[in-house]
């Protein structure tokens, strides 16, 4: 997995949707470009 990248989100727990939905959104966005 050479372009593998490791993210922390802040203030969330198992539920990352849940507890970041923003930041979530965020990466998600990302990834997908």
């Amino acid at each position: 997995f050479r372009n593998l990248r490791y993210v922390t989100v802040p203030h969330a727990g198992h539920m990352l949707h849940h507890d970041q939905p923003e930041a979530v959104a965020r990466l998600l966005e990302e990834f997908l470009e």
